[in-house]
């Protein structure tokens, strides 16, 4: 019984990895457009942060993201401050109160982008948050008592729908948290 914990361990881990890894599929040849390997590739999607970068998703929202991100980890290292003082003069714009759970995905993302830096972290962020959400969705059906087959099978319907692919597409990945 301890080696079938164990392969049931690696399904549920590896299977919602691989899912995440199917987001990037289509599109892993123009988002890593200077390479020529498979792991140049992987590099330069995931880990390392260029001045021309390729990002899943799009839009102004994607834009908000990544500021948000970058303006939380000047926050953290007390180089800024929540308020912005020149945006709805005099009062300012307090970043902190009108964000709703970007906060949440910033400090989460934090360490990976201190390791990667900012704006490369982006695609690394969206592939921890779809493997997390597959991982932590197999864990809540699991505890309904269903199989690990039918639970990851009904963590994949909830990772791979219409709203998801949306949230992504805008660069709102923070929306696709369940």
């Amino acid at each position: 019984m301890p080696f079938l914990k164990f392969i049931r361990l690696v399904a549920i881990l590896l299977i919602p990895a691989i899912g995440a890894w199917l987001w990037f599929l289509p599109v892993f040849w123009e988002l890593s457009a200077d390479q020529t390997s498979f792991w140049g590739g992987i590099q330069s999607v995931f880990f390392t942060s260029d001045k021309k970068e390729f990002f899943l998703g799009d839009t102004t929202d994607l834009q908000g993201t990544i500021w948000i991100f970058d303006h939380f980890a000047k926050i953290v290292h007390g180089e800024a401050g929540t308020t912005m003082p020149n945006i709805y003069a005099p009062i300012g714009f307090d970043v902190g109160l009108n964000t709703g759970f970007a906060w949440a995905d910033a400090a989460l993302a934090y360490p990976y982008v201190r390791w990667i830096g900012i704006p490369g972290f982006y695609n690394f962020h969206v592939w921890v948050t779809l493997w997390l959400n597959g991982v932590l969705l197999t864990y809540l059906f699991r505890q309904s008592d269903v199989s690990t087959p039918v639970a990851l099978g009904l963590a994949g319907i909830c990772i791979n729908n219409d709203i998801v692919a949306e949230e992504l597409l805008h660069g709102r990945p923070t929306q696709i948290h369940w």
